[in-house]
Formats: C-alpha cells, structure tokens, sequence
C-alpha cells in the first residue's frame, strides 16, 4: 500500500512538474487521457499505468499499447552504476539518465531499449519509476 501511494505521489509530482516546464506538452498529454480514459481508471490522475525497473536493461522495443500522444514519464534514481540509459537505434542516440533525473518520452513513437547496466560496486542500483498510458478504454 505504501509503494502504491509512493508511486502515486511521485506520477503526480512528474506531471505537475511537466506542467510547469512544458505546459504544451502537458496539455496534449491531458487532452488525450481526458477524452478517453475514465477517471476510475486513471493513476496519478493522468496516467493508467506505473512500473518500477530496478537493475532492468529492456531490449529494443516499442510501446505500441501506449495511448497516442500521451507521454511517458520516467524518473531515474542510481548509485554506483554505469550504463542504463535510453538508446533510440533510429537516430543512433543514447541519452544518459542521471541520478533523480526526469526524462519525457512519447514510447510508442519510436524504438527503445535501455544500455546494459553494469554496478561498479556493492550495492549499485538503477532504478526506474516510469509513468505511461495505455490505450484501450
């Protein structure tokens, strides 16, 4: 109960932070969840979904479930660790995710997948918190 409202709390603060760093991409995220998803089924008010990655490394990929054009939120938390930063193979870019970093992301527009993930020493981590919407209501 308490990683649920944690996780809650943290989706709420992302988005608000969103609204005030990037107010068009808020809105196009609010339009979108607004028309579509009832608010029973939203979490954190703006989103349905929630996943926490600790030490993952996802394989290339594309979040083709994901509502469009809503955005994916993904906060990163790391200590003593290297690697674990999203790679885009379309545009032969990897963009580092820094400790308590924030990165926005439409996943369903374009492949991704997340480097390897090497801990340089006991007890090294990377973790994620990512924030997305699923289609389908």
């Amino acid at each position: 109960e308490l990683f649920v409202k944690s996780m809650s709390s943290l989706g709420r603060s992302c988005f608000e932070f969103l609204k005030i760093t990037c107010p068009a991409l808020w809105a196009i995220h609010e339009a979108a969840v607004k028309d579509v998803v009832p608010k029973n089924r939203r979490f954190a008010g703006v989103f349905t979904s929630a996943i926490c990655n600790f030490n993952v490394s996802p394989n290339i990929h594309k979040d083709g479930n994901n509502l469009k054009p809503t955005l994916n939120i993904i906060m990163t938390a790391r200590k003593n660790s290297r690697g674990g930063h999203l790679v885009l193979p379309e545009f032969d870019l990897v963009i580092e995710q820094a400790d308590k970093s924030m990165l926005v992301y439409p996943a369903w527009q374009n492949l991704h997948g997340v480097t390897p993930i090497e801990i340089t020493r006991q007890n090294g981590y990377r973790n994620t918190f990512i924030f997305y919407t699923v289609k389908g209501f």
